[in-house]
This record gives structure tokens, C-alpha cells and sequence, in this order.
């Protein structure tokens, strides 16, 4: 009897953050089958939604990186006396040269392709947790079951 309670024990702690992550997902989408239940992981996993959020931003790095810069207006006023004055305005346009506009939209690109390079991993990181779980899972209900044969067995 204390084998079957360290049983369950078991499988209540292993099963748990599977059961918390089906309970999450109940909530926003139905699974009906494997594949569904995979997409409603992924879409409740934290660590997949942080990448898909830097995927985000790195994908607006590109059009901040083809943006010419900002001009700058400087003006100086010097006054000579109560009568006369100097005025001087100048107006200054930043030109990249020699291809540094080029590097800084090819490192925003580079950008975009490490952000999404993070997000596959960490969708594949947690199908993989998911799948180790409902084999982990699955393993414990066929041992629960060969126990329950062996304790009917000597029941007799």
C-alpha cells in the first residue's frame, strides 16, 4: 500500500507543471488533439513570449537604422553695442560616409536573425520540456498499472 502512495506522490509532482500548464491553457484554447495541445504550450510559455517580444523590437531596429539623422540648427547672437548686432545661423546635415549607414541596417538585420535564432530555440526547448513530461507521464501510468496487477495478484 505505501508503494502505490509513493506512486501517486510521484506522479502528482512530476505531472505538475505539465497539469499547470494544461489548466493555463484550458483557459484560452481547447486542445482537442497532440498538436494542439503542443501549440497551447507554446503559446502559454513565458520564455517564448519574452523572444517573440525581442523579435519584435529587433525587427524595428532596421527602419531606426535607415533613418537619416536629425539636423542640427545652431544659432549665436553677439551684440556690439545698443545699436548693432550679429546674428549667425547655421544649419548642419550628418552624412554617413563610407558605407556606415550600410553596416548599421546589415547589423540590424543580423539583429533580427539572432532574435528569431532565440525564439526557435526556445520553442524548441519547450516542446521538447513538454514532450519529456507526457512521456514521463505516460511511463508512470503503465508502472501505476503493473503495480495495481501485483497488488491484486497477491490480494488473492
Amino acid at each position: 500500500m505505501r508503494k502505490i502512495h509513493l506512486f501517486f506522490v510521484t506522479l502528482v509532482s512530476l505531472s505538475t507543471p505539465v497539469l499547470s500548464l494544461a489548466a493555463d491553457s484550458a483557459s484560452d484554447c481547447k486542445a482537442t488533439n497532440y498538436s494542439e495541445l503542443v501549440r497551447c504550450a507554446e503559446k502559454q510559455s513565458s520564455e517564448i513570449q519574452i523572444s517573440e517580444q525581442q523579435l519584435k523590437s529587433a525587427q524595428k531596429l532596421e527602419g531606426v537604422a535607415s533613418q537619416w539623422l536629425n539636423p542640427e540648427l545652431d544659432a549665436d547672437t553677439v551684440s556690439k553695442g545698443s545699436e548693432r548686432s550679429e546674428t549667425n545661423a547655421s544649419l548642419l546635415f550628418t552624412l554617413r560616409l563610407g558605407g556606415k549607414r550600410d553596416a548599421l541596417i546589415n547589423e540590424a538585420q543580423s539583429e533580427i536573425e539572432r532574435a528569431r535564432a532565440g525564439r526557435d530555440l526556445g520553442v524548441y526547448q519547450a516542446r521538447l520540456e513538454l514532450m519529456l513530461s507526457l512521456y514521463r507521464l505516460s511511463h508512470l501510468k503503465s508502472e501505476i498499472h503493473i503495480e495495481e496487477e501485483s497488488v491484486e495478484t497477491f490480494l488473492k
